[in-house]
């Protein structure tokens, strides 16, 4: 069935968007986390992870619940970068725990 309308449709009738005009970036959307700073117990504990699984920071996450992978990733190239002998040490007896 069809019905036929008399009136026209005008811009009036339509819904008005206005867009965001600010600066708007992809990171803009991006889920936001509040960092906490590392524990001596929870870098011991990155350290006894990264010589269990390597450098697979996914699996390190079920080690490490409450970090994120970026965060453990973060964590690693902090450690290479200050304790570089420490990362090659837990490396070097990979899954020897």
């Amino acid at each position: 069935m069809f019905v036929e309308s008399s009136r026209k449709a005008t811009v009036f009738d339509r819904e008005l968007i206005r867009e965001y005009s600010g600066n708007a970036t992809s990171s803009s959307f991006q889920k936001t986390y509040k960092i906490t700073k590392w524990t001596k117990e929870e870098t011991n504990l990155f350290f006894r992870a990264l010589s269990q699984v390597g450098t697979d920071f996914t699996i390190m996450t079920l080690l490490l619940p409450k970090r994120t992978r970026k965060e453990l990733k973060n964590k690693f190239k902090k450690e290479e970068k200050l304790r570089p002998h420490l990362v090659s040490d837990a490396l070097q007896n990979q899954g020897s725990h």
